[in-house]
């Protein structure tokens, strides 16, 4: 799979996601991963808060094969070692049991639930790594 810097590629993440609004990243950079001339995968970087050194992350693919360790690494180095930011955060809907999975298998860990934020009765599980935990987990990207 080969990686693609194409900030458009929010489009493609944000149609696979439930609970999506309309332009829901505002100003955003987004990473793809390409197989065989088609994205598999979309990161998209949001929510920059320069002078927190943090952003929010949002994954979207078409199925859980992207999700291999050197994906994740290439996905994760480009806000800790591109952009040199110090944490990256997901908001996800408690409902959404495949993604909470994946965003715990890669190592983000829960820090709080938020009850209703997407809703009533749509609450949201917020995670988060630090470039400490991404470094010790994932190493330098190559």
């Amino acid at each position: 799979m080969n990686l693609v810097y194409d900030d458009s590629l929010w489009k493609w993440a944000a149609d696979k996601m439930e609970h999506c609004p309309p332009n829901p990243f505002g100003n955003c950079r987004a990473v793809g991963l390409e197989h065989q001339g088609r994205i598999a995968a979309v990161c998209v970087y949001h929510n920059f808060i320069p002078q927190h050194g943090r952003c929010e992350i949002s994954f979207a693919a078409d199925s859980l094969k992207w999700a291999t360790l050197n994906n994740i690494r290439a996905f994760l180095s480009v806000p800790f070692e591109q952009y040199g930011l110090n944490a990256v955060y997901t908001f996800t809907a408690h409902t959404n049991v495949r993604a909470l999975r994946v965003n715990e298998r890669i190592g983000l860990i829960q820090p709080v639930l938020i009850q209703d934020y997407f809703g009533p009765d749509l609450h949201c599980v917020v995670r988060r790594m630090l470039k400490n935990e991404y470094f010790t987990r994932y190493g330098m990207a190559a």
